[in-house]
């Protein structure tokens, strides 16, 4: 096919092949939307506070379930900031268990 073309269209054929590749990979990170999706979620993770009186299994469960959406997205949490993540979300009523997990530097495994 080179032979066929001159060398000033050849360069514009090889600079068509880059803009299309440039193209479908523009397509392919965000035609599905993944950066909003993650950051939605991770917005939602971070921002997720448990109110006094909500059940804490439901809390801690809504975490973890968050996290795996923001983790699915190939966004790494190393498992102890799973954790921290966690216990940060909790209710102020859990101030006293919070400062006997501190002192007993207690390191719970999250159940899925």
């Amino acid at each position: 096919m080179r032979a066929s073309l001159s060398n000033e269209k050849w360069r514009q054929f090889e600079e068509i092949i880059n803009v299309v590749d440039i193209r479908m990979h523009m397509q392919e990170f965000y035609g599905d939307k993944t950066h909003t999706m993650m950051h939605t979620n991770f917005k939602k993770l971070m921002t997720t506070c448990m109110q006094d009186g909500d059940p804490t299994h439901e809390h801690g469960m809504h975490v973890i379930e968050l996290i795996d959406k923001v983790v699915g997205l190939k966004l790494i949490i190393p498992n102890e900031l799973h954790e921290d993540i966690i216990l940060l979300s909790i209710s102020y009523s859990f101030n006293g268990f919070m400062v006997n997990f501190d002192m007993n530097n207690k390191r719970p495994a999250l159940k899925r």
